[in-house]
């Protein structure tokens, strides 16, 4: 079970953060998330 819980897991970390889509323009779902994320500004 563990084996495959880090088999998936190293998979899903190349989906979403490396591998690029063609329907998203050929940036990497992570890329697309952050960039559509409002700008947290710092509490002064």
């Amino acid at each position: 079970m563990a084996e495959a819980r880090e088999a998936l897991n190293a998979y899903f970390e190349y989906y979403h953060c490396e591998r690029r889509h063609q329907s998203l323009d050929i940036r990497t779902p992570y890329d697309v998330y952050w960039s559509t994320l409002p700008e947290q500004r710092a509490a002064a």
